[in-house]
């Protein structure tokens, strides 16, 4: 009998997910999965910031703080995010249930899991073996998302240690994510992306309630009649500092990027826009 969380995993799993999410510990013949309270191991983080390091092609430190930090992270708040948008299930994370793996690039491409699943009254799988049921929707996101904060807060704090890189932008980035996953996924599915953005808005409230973040934004992009609306990140992930500009040479930021003045911002968001529909045909 399928367990709930793989019943979940399946659920919000999607053909072009460049991360693999397994609803069971790894396989033990399996290299490369460590598990997240191990972070706490000196040996383990330098090793994760390491390899982080060496994909920064001008070796800047607090870059791979912001990366590692959001890398990691997002392979386990994605799981968690869409569950909780798409399913109304809370996926109970745990640093000692839950392994990543670090692809050879420095970004993570795997998350295998062992957790509860909070559901609500009405859900089919009510009463499955470590289902949980909870009152309503308000107390599944806020139990499911504190339980996030606290498995995301030591491995922070580790790489924190080592770059200097804020916690609050770490946060931020989880911020950012959990917007940015899920108007991606409407864009690309033609859906209502600005419907998307007020579906992640009770996981980022969540969020805030219990740690400091900076909160992404939507923008409406318009164009030769056309109209779309993109997520802008709250935090700058330093990807601009990631190689030396040389003197004069102007910067180029992302396209969901916050920094840059008001024009900058919408010329790329402008340019942006035409990327995708030139892309669409």
């Amino acid at each position: 009998m399928e367990t709930t969380l793989a019943d979940t995993v399946r659920t919000i799993t999607v053909p072009d997910d460049h991360l693999t999410v397994l609803a069971t510990a790894p396989p033990q013949d399996t290299p490369g999965w460590i598990k997240l309270s191990s972070v706490h191991s000196e040996p383990v983080a330098n090793d994760l910031f390491a390899a982080t390091l060496a994909n920064v092609p001008n070796g800047a430190r607090d870059v791979a703080g912001s990366y590692l930090a959001s890398f990691a992270a997002d392979t386990i708040t994605v799981p968690v995010a869409r569950a909780l948008r798409t399913c109304r299930r809370g996926i109970v994370v745990d640093a000692d249930t839950t392994w990543i793996r670090q692809h050879r690039d420095g970004w993570f491409d795997g998350v295998a899991l062992e957790a509860d699943v909070l559901v609500l009254a009405d859900d089919p799988m009510v009463g499955r073996a470590g289902t949980i049921a909870v009152d309503d929707r308000a107390q599944l996101t806020h139990l499911t998302v504190e339980r996030l904060a606290a498995v995301l807060g030591p491995l922070f704090a580790s790489v924190r240690a080592r770059a200097p890189y804020g916690v609050r932008g770490m946060w931020g980035a989880v911020a950012d994510s959990i917007a940015a996953d899920a108007t991606w996924r409407a864009h690309v599915e033609c859906a209502d992306v600005a419907q998307a953005w007020n579906d992640a808005q009770p996981v980022i409230h969540a969020l805030a309630a219990v740690v400091p973040v900076t909160r992404p934004t939507l923008a409406r992009v318009d164009r030769a009649g056309h109209v779309a609306h993109l997520t802008i990140r709250g935090t700058c992930c330093l990807y601009y500092k990631s190689v030396d500009h040389p003197d004069g040479a102007p910067v180029e930021y992302c396209t969901s990027c916050p920094l840059g003045t008001d024009e900058e911002r919408r010329r790329r968001q402008e340019e942006w826009l035409a990327r995708d529909l030139a892309a669409r045909g």
